[in-house]
């Protein structure tokens, strides 16, 4: 993709997206203050209840599905504002490095979240020697509410060796919540499926199949933290923000209208079949920002976030043409 202004397939269904996001409306909890906005400054509470039974954020592709989870709270009288933002730390691979951008800028631009990426390619507590350093130097110094992650480079040690695994993830989660340090919960985003590798490769169907278990194994041992540590782990199923009938799909029509021309569908994969365009990755934000929303009642994004200078950010075209203005065949 070229740093030229955004194609107009492209807008359609980032737009499309924030008809979606606008539609949905996060459940008041008893006892919870609905959010308050002033001239003066955005607030809105802090705490969360006990158990989350029902939720309206599944009109936003790919929200919605921790409604069995118990809940991260901030803490008692916690109150979010643009003077005490919700503070987030972002983890992760490749992934989450391309996906990073569009998180900041949706939650950034409530004004009352900040966000710090600080997602590295090839991470993972298997390739990264230093985490058991690094995690809470990393915490001393940018004292997040939340870190969320989401990564892939384990996928080969949660397949293989899952036990062994669930424990290294829980030995990373216990640091990230030692008490004192100022982390209320650890949040993993679900792992995207992968497309297939081109066909020439040897032996990519058998190939495609080991990478697709290895990402469903990390997901399960992922999402099964949220039961082991209830209240400070929590897991969002949001691949489905880019998924078409739950599977891996190169392109998405606006509004998932699949009768749509295809001149309107737009990429939200790059063509290696595993990273996420700008319409992928404002898909991935909106989810997450509805499940945060549902869960601190956050005021709702700036219009046209989606299409802010976070689109032309280096990664998206790293190599050059990773995410082309294509459609699908006909």
């Amino acid at each position: 993709m070229n740093r030229s202004p955004l194609p107009k397939s492209l807008l359609l269904l980032m737009a499309a997206g924030a008809m979606l996001a606008a539609c949905a409306t996060a459940p008041v909890a008893a006892g919870t203050k609905t959010t308050s906005r002033t001239a003066a400054t955005r607030t809105t509470t802090g705490t969360a209840p006990n158990t989350v039974t029902g939720t309206a954020t599944g009109s936003v592709p790919g929200s919605g599905g921790f409604s069995h989870e118990v809940p991260i709270a901030l803490g008692p009288g916690r109150v979010i504002s643009t003077t005490d933002p919700l503070r987030i730390m972002l983890i992760g691979d490749s992934v989450m490095y391309v996906a990073a951008p569009a998180i900041a800028s949706e939650l950034d631009s409530t004004g009352v979240v900040r966000v710090y990426p600080r997602a590295l390619p090839g991470w993972g507590l298997t390739t990264a020697g230093n985490w058991r350093t690094e995690l809470p130097l990393l915490i001393s110094q940018l004292h997040p509410d939340l870190v969320i992650g989401m990564w892939s480079w384990d996928d080969n040690e949660a397949l293989e060796h899952p036990r062994a695994y669930r424990a290294m993830l829980g030995q990373a989660i216990d640091l990230m919540i030692t008490p004192g340090d100022g982390v209320a919960g650890v949040m993993f985003m679900q792992f995207p499926p992968l497309g297939p590798l081109p066909p020439y490769m040897k032996d990519a169907k058998a190939r495609d199949a080991h990478r697709d278990a290895g990402v469903a194994a990390w997901n399960a041992i992922a999402k099964s933290m949220a039961s082991i540590h209830p209240g400070r782990v929590m897991y969002f199923p949001v691949a489905g923000a880019v998924e078409l009938d739950g599977k891996f799909t190169p392109w998405l029509p606006p509004m998932n209208e699949v009768q749509s021309p295809r001149s309107q569908w737009v990429r939200v994969r790059m063509v290696d079949n595993v990273h996420l365009c700008p319409a992928g990755a404002s898909r991935y934000a909106a989810a997450l920002t509805a499940d945060l929303t549902a869960l601190y009642r956050l005021p709702p994004p700036s219009p046209g976030w989606q299409a802010g200078p976070w689109t032309l950010d280096h990664r998206y075209s790293n190599p050059p043409g990773s995410c082309p203005d294509d459609h699908p065949p006909a």
